[in-house]
């Protein structure tokens, strides 16, 4: 039992190490996003996020920065402080070094690795352990890194698609339906996404590169997702950006009457978060199949918050139901993620 009593700010302290974890989104695979933040006497005396695979985790920058300020501090960190010897060395022994009172960590790691080790080796010690400080906002961050250790055999899905203020998915005389904010924040998924799946018209209709194009990140940095084909006609043009230039051999081809179990094959190749951009018909494929985890949607201008927006779209049915997280507006299109209601959710 912990001697410490929690801070009434641990949520406000727990919310700013959930803001510092958020900037490693695009630079962290395959490790999770994690922020830290070391308070002492109710003053801030260290913070730190990961930036990347192989650097220092966290707690690490947060205890450097807080020097001889950590002993006798309180830590909040954003998932569970790591036991093992890695390409880094473990946080706890590095936590216990410094003198730490307590930790305040917002969810478990589901590393198997990892699991509940922290937590034992800083009880131990003597330090305080308290869990579950805005948990479901940790859940969030991660859900992808999360999915990985899951028993799922599939990937997590997410469906994406652009569409007009009146739920069409095309716009005449023009290739694309939003405008360049929102492009720019499609690539951003990509980055975090290990591929991108649409079906044969996409490719013989648009002729898309299926690229991650995302600005402002190191070259050495940026992520190609898997581009793969779902069409039972293996018959394309010769001269489809997909299978020509520096990825093409990223681009597969599946034929789901022929292998039904594509998607998890495609999880046990290591494809934990699948994009799925369309179109129209194979968007509708993977909702009636019940395939769906998450959704993305671009509404060209248009200024909603509502999750029924989405609705206009003709492969969405009533018995779709979501949970809004998040909308953004980008110029004159809104952005909306919400997460689809799977029967037994609470």
């Amino acid at each position: 039992m912990s001697s410490t009593m929690l801070s009434t700010n641990a949520e406000y302290y727990m919310g700013m190490a959930l803001k510092l974890a958020e900037l490693g989104r695009f630079t962290t695979q395959p490790n999770p996003m994690v922020g830290c933040v070391i308070v002492k006497d109710e003053t801030v005396v260290g913070t730190g996020f990961h930036i990347r695979a192989g650097e220092p985790h966290a707690e690490i920058h947060a205890l450097n920065m807080a020097g001889s300020n950590a002993k006798g501090a309180d830590v909040y960190v954003t998932l569970e402080p790591c036991t093992h010897h890695g390409r880094t060395g473990p946080c706890c022994d590095a936590l216990m070094a410094a003198g730490i009172k307590s930790v305040i960590i917002a969810t478990h790691d589901p590393n198997p690795v990892i699991t509940s080790k922290g937590e034992i080796e800083l009880s131990k010690a003597g330090i305080d352990i308290y869990y579950n400080v805005l948990r479901q906002q940790a859940l969030d961050i991660n859900r992808f890194y999360f999915h990985r250790f899951n028993d799922a055999d599939k990937p997590y899905v997410i469906a994406k698609w652009a569409m007009t203020n009146d739920g069409l998915l095309t716009r005449p005389n023009s290739p694309y339906i939003t405008g360049e904010l929102a492009r720019e924040h499609i690539h951003q998924l990509r980055q975090l996404a290990d591929a991108i799946l649409v079906g044969a018209n996409t490719i013989r209709h648009d002729n898309p590169q299926l690229t991650n194009r995302l600005k402002h990140i190191p070259d050495e940095l940026r992520r190609q997702p898997k581009r793969i084909i779902l069409s039972s006609d293996a018959s394309f043009k010769t001269n489809a950006r997909v299978f020509n230039g520096e990825y093409q051999q990223l681009t597969q081809v599946i034929s789901p009457s022929d292998n039904p179990d594509f998607l998890t094959q495609l999880k046990n190749n290591n494809i934990n978060t699948l994009i799925v951009e369309g179109g129209g018909i194979t968007l509708d494929y993977f909702f009636e199949q019940g395939w769906v985890d998450e959704i993305h949607v671009y509404i060209a201008d248009c200024q909603t918050n509502s999750v029924d927006a989405i609705r206009q779209a003709a492969f969405i049915q009533d018995k779709h139901q979501f949970t809004m997280k998040e909308t953004q507006q980008l110029g004159p299109d809104t952005f909306i993620r919400a997460r689809i209601i799977q029967t037994g959710d609470t």
